[in-house]
Formats: C-alpha cells, sequence, structure tokens
C-alpha cells in the first residue's frame, strides 16, 4: 500500500487559506498629489506625494502625539525629544476629510483634516479633564530625510545629516521667564533633490496666534508642535485650547521660496498691500530717512514721542512688559517697602521704566503672580528668568516680577 505524503498538500492548503484582515485606513489628499493615510484608530500610516511614497525612518512612529508637561521646564534649546503618548480613538472619512475623534494622556481630542484643495488643513480642539493642565501637541511624520535640505528662510539650506543628536530648528531666542526659543520661519521646509525629488511644507495657520515650533531630528522626523494649556478657569472656553495648521507639498527646485509663495496664494487676504501700513520697529537700530517705504507705523522706544515720530505719523509706544516688572536689587521685603505711599518712594526712579519705584512696586504688589506658599513668582527663581544664556539683561540683580496684566 502506498503511502501518501501530506506535507505538500498542507503546503498548498495554506498558500490558498485567505490572509488576515486588512488595516483599515482613511485618506486625505490635495489636488495636486499629495496623499496622507491614516489608520483608522487615527495612527499614522504614510504618505505620498506625486504617487511617490515618502521614506520613512526605521521604528519611529508618526502622526498626533501629546506629551504632558506639567512641572517640566522645556530646555532653552528646545533639543530635547519627548516622546509622548500617542492620540489614537477612531478616524471616520467624511468625504474628503476625515475626522479623528481620540484621547492621549487624560486630554480629549477632536481632530477635523480637511482635504480636497491646494494642501490638507488640520484643525484640533483639546478638551481638558476639568483641572489645570500643561501640554504639547505634535503633528510628525516620520520622514527619512538624510540628505535632504533643511530651509533656514527663502535663502539659505542646510543639508540634513540624520544622526539623533543632530537637530534642525530655525530658532527664534524668547528670552523672558525662561521660555524655550520657538520658530522664527512659519514655513517649515524640507526637501529631497535626488529622484523622485520631493518637496514637503508644514506651517501654523497666521490666524489665531499661537506658540509653536518645527523641527527636524530623527527620532521624531519631520514635525510641528504647538504648546497649550486648558483650564476651567477661563469664561469664554473653559477646559478648552485649539490649535491649527496646514500640510503641503512645494517645489524641489525653488524650496522654501516656494513653500512660502503658496502659502501666500492659500491666504491672500493676509499679505494684501495697503496705502496705509502696520510695520513694527524697535529704537534699536537705524531709523530710517523714509519710513513710509517700509510701512512703519508702531515704533517701540525707551523714550515718548519726537520730531521724527510725529513728522512721518509713526506711533511711538513706549516699551513696557506688563507681565513682567524688572524691579532692580529689590527682595520681597524691599518690595513691599517701596509700594508704600512715602515721599522717598515717589524720589526714587525704577531704571528704564520712566516713573518712580513706587508705581513699579504697587503694580507688582497688586498684580503679581503667587507661588501656594504666597511667596512673589520671580526673584530668587533662576528658571523665571535667565534667558539660557545668561542673566536676564545681563544683569545679576534684576529681580523680574512676573504679573498678571
Amino acid at each position: 500500500m502506498r503511502r501518501v505524503r501530506s506535507l505538500p498538500l498542507a503546503f498548498a492548503l495554506l498558500l490558498l487559506a485567505p490572509a488576515g484582515p486588512a488595516v483599515a485606513t482613511v485618506s486625505i489628499g490635495t489636488d495636486d498629489g499629495m496623499v496622507l493615510t491614516l489608520n483608522d484608530d487615527g495612527s499614522w500610516h504614510s504618505l505620498t506625494v506625486d504617487g511617490n511614497a515618502v521614506p520613512e525612518l526605521s521604528g519611529v512612529s508618526g502622526g498626533f502625539v501629546v506629551a504632558r508637561m506639567d512641572g517640566i521646564i522645556i530646555p532653552w534649546a528646545r533639543d530635547t525629544f519627548y516622546p509622548g503618548t500617542p492620540i489614537t480613538g477612531t478616524a471616520a472619512q467624511e468625504g474628503a476629510n476625515v475626522r479623528i475623534t481620540g484621547a492621549g494622556e487624560d486630554l480629549d481630542f477632536d481632530l477635523l483634516l480637511t482635504g480636497g484643495g491646494p494642501y490638507i488643513r488640520v484643525d484640533g480642539t483639546v478638551t481638558g479633564p476639568g483641572t489645570d493642565r500643561v501640554f504639547i501637541v505634535y503633528f510628525r511624520m516620520p520622514v527619512d530625510a538624510d540628505g535632504w535640505l533643511w530651509a533656514h528662510d527663502i535663502g539659505s539650506t542646510e543639508t540634513i545629516d540624520a544622526r539623533p543628536d543632530h537637530w534642525y530648528f530655525n530658532r527664534f531666542v524668547f528670552c523672558q521667564t525662561r521660555h524655550p526659543s520657538l520658530s522664527d520661519n512659519p514655513f517649515g521646509s524640507i526637501t529631497k533633490t535626488t529622484e523622485p525629488e520631493i518637496g514637503l511644507s508644514v506651517a501654523p495657520l497666521f490666524h489665531p496666534p499661537c506658540a509653536y515650533a518645527i523641527q527636524y531630528n530623527s527620532q521624531g522626523g519631520f514635525w510641528i508642535e504647538f504648546e497649550l494649556g486648558v483650564t476651567p478657569k477661563t469664561t469664554k472656553h473653559p477646559n478648552t485650547a485649539d490649535f491649527h495648521f496646514v500640510l503641503y507639498k512645494h517645489d524641489p527646485e525653488w524650496g522654501n521660496r516656494s513653500a512660502v509663495a503658496r502659502y501666500y496664494t492659500f491666504f491672500p487676504e493676509w499679505f494684501q498691500r495697503v496705502s496705509r501700513g502696520g510695520n513694527w520697529m524697535d529704537d534699536y537700530g537705524h531709523r530710517p530717512a523714509d519710513p513710509e517705504d517700509f510701512a512703519i507705523v508702531y515704533f517701540e522706544t525707551y523714550l515718548w514721542d519726537d520730531d521724527w515720530t510725529r513728522q512721518h505719523n509713526i506711533y511711538a509706544c513706549k516699551y513696557q512688559e506688563p507681565w513682567c516688572w524688572h524691579l532692580t536689587w529689590l527682595t520681597e521685603e524691599e518690595l513691599e517697602q517701596a509700594a508704600l505711599d512715602i515721599p522717598e518712594n515717589d524720589a526714587y526712579y525704577c531704571p528704564a521704566k520712566g516713573q518712580s519705584i513706587k508705581e513699579s512696586a504697587q503694580q507688582a504688589v497688586l498684580s503679581g503672580c503667587r507661588n501656594p506658599d504666597g511667596s512673589y513668582i520671580g526673584p530668587g527663581e533662576p528658571d523665571l528668568w535667565t534667558d539660557g544664556e545668561g542673566d536676564c539683561d545681563g544683569l545679576s540683580t534684576t529681580g523680574r516680577y512676573i504679573t498678571n496684566p
């Protein structure tokens, strides 16, 4: 009796067996060939430009991420990677758009991704748990951009080195109350100059204003982040915060110049020429002979108006910081003494503020922010008043009393 060999038959049956269920996805695209695909829980799947898959970093996840920052001081250079928690839940197709309803940490998210036009627009609303929360929301694209170009501005680029200790970030030094730097170029662009060429840009909306940063680092790829907070104490929007940005492609030949030009066409109402300008300048450099050529209307100065501002119909805005008073040499005890309504305090001048020390001290006493123990926030707390490169204003004797304007 011949023995039947069953292994080939079993192998054949295995080949004929149906594959496991395919991962369900949703997609949002532009009218010029960019398609973002997400899994049905809102997590990252892929990105294509003109039919070409954007190369991805191995082992790096993308999509929407939230990182709780309660009690964490963000480094001044912002070169620390926070993995955060993926924002996942349900991603549903709504025509050409996708809506993600999800959660991360103890925050709820409603994210609308709008497609069908020249860009993908993201409008996000965050709802908190009913108690104060401070956090960063990220949208990360795990692009393997090794050898691509990072745009510093419309005229200069740098070749990306994808080693983890290399960071690409156009920093604006925001040195007040130890706030970390933000992006000084709102048009974040990376460009692949080899075939197939790819130009990828991300930018916040100019309105409403926001605190954001755009970076590239191979730990997280190419991303935009927003600093946000929620509190039940606000009356118009308790426990909620929102963020908005656009994702689009640019012409690789022109890089960031193309990214800027395209954004102008997306929102032309923000970039109209007007007969009467609205530009602002400060009093630290040259005063142009014809400020009308630069549409200058607002002039930040330590002085009041003068012949130059009056001649050119410019508003002189005397330099003030309503949230933060430089009360040089004053301890908390000295602050209380300086606030007393007595003649000697009228004669004591507050440097750079153009008023008596009494007026400045009274403002700090009346609206100064306090710690839970009742002490003032500011003096004696270096993390609140150093700029990351040295003491505030270069003076270790300057105490900044943080005030609520």
